[in-house]
């Protein structure tokens, strides 16, 4: 039966004698000059590379006609002030789709690892209701909305984020429609927050103190009578 193989399989069956983190990278290079030689047009619309953390392998694929350039795996853009209960498996994935076309729409679709538990897609960057003199990157959730956002698939062996962008809308980080996408994101699973710490109510303080008051005072009779 057909069945994928992971990265790590990979390595280990045709580089056994290379460290891990070289292996990666010409493993990287063979699957792009193996996808070159057998599609050659392939190439400028598509892209595969490891994941920043996580230790997975994705792929990046746009439609016919447009390219992807400056596709890179990279850490949170702001750590500092990411959304708390958001966790980021793979880290976030950094690219820019070309020849869309002023004010035009495409998908850019994320293959990753099957993974349940991602249920979310975070950007951070400037959005179009920022006003153009207070576009500042802050962070938003980026789900599709019937015209730009995530949608996410899982599938029999592999987890399938597509994205919906438009030139110059949200989501489109250079906010203008140059035809020309910059794009900034990453798939997120999103952690239960920590059971809160019983606490006694006002009242359930006053009937305390009451109760240790009582306990005293019996226990001085107690020790006065003996």
């Amino acid at each position: 039966a057909r069945r994928p193989l992971s990265h790590e399989t990979l390595m280990t069956d045709l580089l056994p004698d290379v460290p891990p983190e070289k292996a990666v990278n010409r493993l990287y290079q063979a699957v792009r000059s193996l996808r070159s030689w057998l599609e050659p047009g392939l190439e400028a619309g598509a892209a595969s590379l490891h994941t920043q953390s996580g230790g997975a392998y994705a792929t990046l694929a746009v439609p016919s006609g447009q390219a992807l350039a400056q596709v890179r795996a990279v850490g949170n853009p702001s750590p500092g002030d990411a959304p708390s209960d958001a966790v980021f498996p793979y880290g976030f994935f950094q690219f820019t789709v070309q020849n869309v076309g002023p004010g035009g729409c495409t998908t850019v679709t994320l293959y990753l690892p099957r993974n349940t538990a991602l249920v979310t897609y975070y950007k951070y960057g400037p959005t179009p209701d920022d006003g153009p003199d207070d576009a500042t990157d802050h962070w938003y959730a980026f789900m599709y909305d019937g015209q730009t956002g995530a949608q996410i698939f899982q599938e029999a062996q592999q987890t399938r984020v597509v994205l919906h962008l438009c030139d110059g809308q949200r989501g489109d980080d250079d906010l203008s429609a140059n035809g020309t996408i910059v794009d900034q994101g990453g798939p997120a699973q999103i952690q239960a927050p920590p059971e809160p710490i019983p606490t006694l109510s006002e009242w359930g303080l006053i009937l305390m103190g009451l109760f240790l008051a009582l306990a005293a005072l019996l226990a001085r009779r107690r020790f006065s009578r003996a």
